[in-house]
Order: C-alpha cells, then sequence, then structure tokens
C-alpha cells in the first residue's frame, strides 16, 4: 500500500461528511422527545434553511459568470431521487423504531456500490483489491453488532415499515452514484445549491399537506437552534463535503463511509445526552471504523473528475 497515493483532502471530507450526519439524529431525537415537531414540518423547515444558504453563493457566481445555466438541468434528477428518499425516511418513523430503521438504512451502501461497479469502470478497479472486501465485510460486521446492541431486532417489525426503509435505501445509495454521473466536475457549492433548492420546494409542499403547521408558532429558542443548526451541519455541510469525497474517490468508498455514522451517533450521545456505551458497543464500533478505514484505503489508483 502506498500512502503517498491516499487523497487526504477527500479523507478530511469524508470525516467531515459522518461527523455532520452523526450529529444530526441527536439533535433531531431532542426535537422529537420535545415534541418540538413532527417529521414532515421539520423536513419542510430544514431543507429551505440550508437551501437559503446557497442563495448569496449561487447569486454571486452567476453574476461572475461562473455558474453554470447546465447546472440546473444536471442537478434534477440526483435532487429528485434524494426527494423521493426524504419522502420515505419521513414516513419510516411511524412503522419502525430507530434502532431497526438505523440498521435496514444501511442497505444503501448496496445500491451504491451496484450503481458505480455498473457504471464506472475506474470504480470496478476496487473488486480486484482485496483490502475492499475486507472494508465492506468488517464495517457490516460492526453495523450488525451495534444494531443487535441497540435492540434492533427484538420488536416485531411491520412489513411496511421494513419495505419502506429499503425502498428509502435504493434512493438514499443511489444518490451517491447520480451525483458523480450527472455532476462530476460541478463546483460542489453550486452542485448542491441548486440540487438543496430543489428538494426543498418539494419539503415544503410536503410539510404544507402533511405537517401539524400549528406546532412551529410554538417553538422556542432551543427549538429553532436545533432546527437550524441540524439543517447547517446534516444537510448545508454534509452533503457539500460529501460531493467533495465523491468528485475525489468516487461514489462507492464515499457512501460507504456511511457505515461509520451509528457508532459516530453514539459517541456523540454518550458525550451530549449522557447515554453509555458498553464494552461491547464500543468494540463493535472499533470494528466498524476499521472496515471504513479499509473502505478508504483501498481507493488508491482510483481516477475521477479531479484527474
Amino acid at each position: 500500500m502506498d500512502f503517498k497515493k491516499i487523497d487526504l483532502p477527500s479523507a478530511w471530507a469524508l470525516a467531515g461528511t459522518v461527523c455532520c450526519w452523526a450529529s444530526v439524529p441527536v439533535m433531531l431525537r431532542e426535537i422529537a422527545t420535545e415534541r418540538y415537531l413532527d417529521a414532515w414540518t421539520a423536513n419542510g423547515l430544514r431543507y429551505p434553511i440550508a437551501a437559503a444558504l446557497y442563495w448569496p453563493i449561487l447569486l454571486m457566481a452567476r453574476r461572475a459568470g461562473r455558474l453554470d445555466p447546465g447546472l440546473f438541468r444536471r442537478a434534477l434528477v440526483p435532487a429528485g431521487i434524494t426527494f423521493c428518499g426524504q419522502i420515505l425516511w419521513a414516513m419510516a418513523p411511524y412503522h419502525l423504531e430507530a434502532t431497526l430503521i438505523g440498521f435496514l438504512i444501511q442497505s444503501a451502501i448496496l445500491w451504491t456500490l451496484t450503481g458505480a461497479m455498473i457504471l464506472f469502470p475506474d470504480e470496478r478497479r476496487l473488486l480486484r483489491k482485496p483490502i475492499f472486501y475486507a472494508g465492506v465485510i468488517l464495517a457490516i460486521i460492526g453495523v450488525a453488532a451495534l444494531s443487535i446492541s441497540q435492540g434492533a431486532f427484538e420488536r416485531e417489525s411491520d412489513f411496511t415499515g421494513v419495505l419502506i426503509i429499503l425502498c428509502c435505501g435504493v434512493f438514499f445509495g443511489l444518490y451517491a452514484v447520480s451525483v458523480r454521473y450527472f455532476m462530476p466536475k460541478d463546483i460542489p457549492l453550486f452542485a448542491f445549491g441548486v440540487v438543496a433548492n430543489y428538494v426543498s420546494v418539494g419539503t415544503v409542499a410536503l410539510m404544507l399537506l402533511f405537517g401539524n403547521l400549528s406546532l412551529v408558532p410554538k417553538m422556542n429558542v432551543n427549538a429553532w437552534s436545533v432546527t437550524v443548526l441540524s439543517a447547517v451541519l446534516g444537510i448545508a455541510m454534509a452533503h457539500v463535503l460529501l460531493y467533495t469525497a465523491i468528485q475525489r474517490v468516487g461514489a462507492a468508498i464515499s457512501n460507504s463511509a456511511s457505515l461509520a455514522i451509528p457508532f459516530v451517533t453514539l459517541v456523540l450521545a454518550s458525550l451530549t445526552l449522557g447515554e453509555k456505551l458498553s464494552p461491547f458497543e464500543w468494540l463493535a464500533g472499533l470494528v466498524t471504523v476499521s472496515g471504513g478505514a479499509l473502505l478508504f484505503l483501498s481507493q488508491t489508483g482510483v481516477k475521477t473528475a479531479r484527474d
């Protein structure tokens, strides 16, 4: 293994993506526990907040002539895919426990790997690397062990809920593939800025149709703080970092990093909410992170848009 070939910017981008996304469940848990918002209203507020952050960036880019008009067309498919995933993601908690959702959503990785291997010849090189398979196996073992320790399989599952979250995994998995396929060379800030604004139109429409808008005027400072922070970290920052990583190391490795999210979420919850991690959970988490590290190391030799 030639460590000089490791792409450090993508490593930082992936680490940032994992940390941002891992922090969101902790914040959304507070929103749900305190009953600040229902899922539809939370989505309907969070996405527009994130999208609005990109308005000055997109406006300045357009005035400077740096915003490719074709981006608005190319962003339609990634936006449509992630919007469909958001619909199913919002529906899932009405049918399944959070722990089981956290386990089943990892099926998204299978769709990312399948799509990436079919569409991108450079990513098929990963299939010739034993370190790639070792990383996948370790990560899956770690995630499964964490899910078992959290009681993901202790309750009888709702077939409708399982179907919903597995379908959600299809959309979330193909999202990374679509980003690389349709926007391989677009500046991540511009690319996700357009996608976020497209998706926010849909989430607002769903909020108006299904959300409990009477909760919004009752939100206090803490509720707004958590909602805004989750939008900034979990949407505005996380997706741009993900786009950066996808362009540098491909969709398969970038989305596989999400396997580490459940463990990082548990660590953050232990630090902020006082939740304890058992020795078994620490071991399972370290196995998951080790698998993710091996997956990232397997990316050497993959040439993407940056090359």
